[in-house]
């Protein structure tokens, strides 16, 4: 809905993007509050020992935005390129002496969390720091990505097959940077 924005603006000097990002840490049903949460009862209900998710800060969540806005063309997917980790780790970060109990996959849910699926990789440009998955319909975004090179991902950019993965030291360090700020 929102890419389709770029298609019915007519005159209007309007543009639209989307960014597509992982778990903001510390936002508002963020797993790391409901691990919080869980760390008092002394114990963690895991999805899945292997499932693993994105992670980004809400200072890069917010820097991907105005980036976003300022380089847009209108019509592109914008996907941070972030690290990944394994929830069981983090679990194990929050509270490391809390029991665990595998609760099973529950509807709807993914034990790893894609941002970029298979078919979206033609279509998909490396910026630096970020991905453009750009709309597959649209010939004059496409013209003007032409020169940019595609992204290298094999498969989907997935949590699990991520090779920037956080180690259980990478977790720490950066939960312990968050309880600084919160």
């Amino acid at each position: 809905l929102i890419l389709s924005l770029n298609n019915i603006s007519g005159k209007k000097k309007i543009k639209s993007c989307v960014v597509r990002y992982g778990n903001v840490l510390g936002s508002r049903g963020s797993l790391l509050g409901l691990l919080m949460e869980s760390s008092r009862k002394n114990y963690f209900n895991i999805t899945d020992l292997n499932m693993t998710r994105f992670n980004i800060t809400l200072k890069d969540a917010c820097e991907m935005v105005f980036w976003s806005i300022k380089n847009m063309k209108g019509g592109e997917i914008f996907v941070p390129k972030i690290p990944s980790f394994k929830i069981l780790d983090m679990a194990r970060c929050v509270n490391n002496k809390a029991r665990i109990k595998k609760i099973g996959l529950r509807p709807g849910e993914k034990i790893h969390e894609e941002m970029i699926s298979n078919h979206e990789l033609i279509y998909t440009y490396g910026l630096g720091k970020y991905y453009a998955v750009l709309n597959l319909k649209d010939t004059n975004l496409l013209k003007k990505y032409k020169s940019k090179k595609l992204a290298t991902l094999k498969g989907s950019y997935n949590s699990k097959d991520n090779k920037d993965k956080m180690s259980q030291k990478d977790l720490r360090k950066v939960l312990d940077e968050y309880k600084n700020l919160a």
